[in-house]
Order: structure tokens, then C-alpha cells, then sequence
């Protein structure tokens, strides 16, 4: 399981490059996204550093760019060519923008972060409760987490339908892996939806995340026209606070622990 996901996750890479443009101009969940964020977020005056897992090609930055009393934002992708387009949506000279191009699992830190925001990125971490734990650790006593999801509506009713490669992972599983873990958490749903009318290869290879052969094109093509002009896609928000999830020990607290036990050894 854990070398697909890695095989995923590198073929993905590649596809968010190619194929996430077409997509980006058709969809309203980043409008959707941002109204949410703007909201719910950009006013607190307690966030002043920011971590974003995976660069959205620069909408995770769009959106820390929004947090005024924001001062430092920490970038994490794998794919360099990536984090540079990311980097240049900074719309702001008073924030910071520190970038490194790594895994998530590789990730570090040097510092405790008010913010982390993981956008659409679960779906290729092989193992998401440790990564949320390690992400709650992080945070400072006052910070969260921030998830965007996909939902079981569309992208992937399709990607089930035409049977995708991709490791099919949405809004109902992370919640129960989340209670399962005892992680505590809220949830929120926000409606979008993505032009279908007239579909490109590009477009049938976002949804399917993989270069589709010539007969999956056809085929989706097909079925995209029989539904209309739209396809409802909405997306979750999932909240995890550091003050609802304090038995997870924090990274600094788990340094001492760690040189306290060596000293007595």
C-alpha cells in the first residue's frame, strides 16, 4: 500500500502541473475556498505563522496572503517547479515566505505554527493520522488545522465510476479514521461546482489523476456531456484545534522529554 500511494503521489506531481489549469478555470471551489476563509480565518489577529502542506500552485499562499497579522509562512511540496509558481502569488512585501522541497513526512520544524492547512493533499500521505498528530504537535496552544477535502459528490462519484487508479480517499473515511484516532474535530461543507461542458484531455485527467488512454477520454467525455454543464462538487473543511486535542504532546515538549531521559541514562 505504501509504494502505491508513492507511486501516486509522484504520478500527481506531474499531473497537478499539466492537468490542474483546465480545472482551475472551471471550478468555483476556490471562489467557494476563499469566501470561507475570508469568513471564518483571515480576521483572527492571533495568526502570525503559517505552514502549507503541498503549494496549490500558489492558492495556499492567495489565501495566507489574506491573514493580516500574518508574518511568516513556511511552503512544503515536492515538486519544485511547483513551489516556484507558488511563490510568485505573494501579495504581500511584509510576509515572509520560507520554502522547502520535501515530503511532508520529511518536514522538520524549526518553529510552532498558529496555522497548518493541508489543501487537498491526505489523499497521497500514506499514513494521515500520523500526520495530523505530528501536525497537531506543532501547533502553538492557540493554533489549528485546516483541511480541504473532497466529498463522495463528484470527482469522486466519477473516479469510482470509471474505476481511477487514484487511491479513492474522501470526506467519510477521513472522519472516521479521525474518531477512530480520537482526534476531535468539526466540519463544515462548502458548495462548488466545475464547468463540464466541452471536456479536454486535460480536464478527464484531472478527474481521473492519470494520463487517461484515448478510450477513458472518449468514454468520460461522454458521460460529462449526458450530465449537463455541471458537475456539483462540493468540498469539506475539517477544524482541528490544538486546545480540543491536548493529550497529543508537542514537539518541544517531546524534545525535553527526550533530553531529559538521556541526561538520566
Amino acid at each position: 500500500m505504501a509504494s502505491e500511494l508513492l507511486a501516486t503521489r509522484l504520478n500527481h506531481s506531474l499531473h497537478m502541473s499539466l492537468a490542474f489549469p483546465d480545472f482551475y478555470t472551471r471550478t468555483t471551489e476556490y471562489d467557494a475556498l476563499t469566501k470561507w476563509f475570508e469568513d471564518n480565518v483571515a480576521h483572527k489577529n492571533n495568526i502570525k505563522s503559517m505552514l502549507c502542506v503541498g503549494s496549490g500552485l500558489g492558492f495556499d499562499l492567495t489565501l495566507a496572503s489574506k491573514v493580516e497579522s500574518l508574518t511568516h509562512v513556511t511552503m512544503i511540496d515536492n515538486n519544485a517547479a511547483q513551489l516556484k509558481a507558488a511563490v510568485h502569488t505573494k501579495s504581500r512585501e511584509n510576509l515572509t515566505v520560507e520554502v522547502k522541497c520535501l515530503w511532508f513526512e520529511e518536514f522538520i520544524p524549526s518553529m510552532q505554527y498558529d496555522l497548518v492547512l493541508f489543501s487537498h493533499v491526505l489523499y497521497y500521505i500514506p499514513d494521515r493520522i500520523a500526520a495530523l498528530n505530528k501536525a497537531i504537535a506543532m501547533l502553538s496552544d492557540n493554533g489549528f488545522i485546516l483541511i480541504f477535502h473532497q466529498t463522495e459528490k463528484g470527482i469522486n462519484e466519477l473516479q469510482k465510476l470509471f474505476n481511477s487508479t487514484k487511491h479513492s480517499y474522501c470526506f467519510s473515511d477521513l472522519k472516521k479514521d479521525l474518531e477512530a484516532a480520537n482526534i476531535v474535530h468539526s466540519t463544515d461543507i462548502v458548495d462548488s461546482t466545475v464547468r463540464i461542458d466541452t471536456p479536454t484531455k486535460e480536464l478527464c485527467d484531472f478527474f481521473l489523476e492519470k494520463n487517461s488512454s484515448d478510450d477513458e477520454y472518449v468514454r468520460l467525455s461522454a458521460h460529462l456531456n449526458s450530465l449537463g454543464t455541471l458537475l456539483y462538487h462540493p468540498c469539506a473543511i475539517i477544524t482541528i484545534h490544538r486546545s480540543w486535542n491536548k493529550g497529543i504532546i508537542s514537539l518541544d515538549d517531546r524534545r525535553h522529554q527526550i533530553i531529559r531521559s538521556a541526561a538520566q541514562g
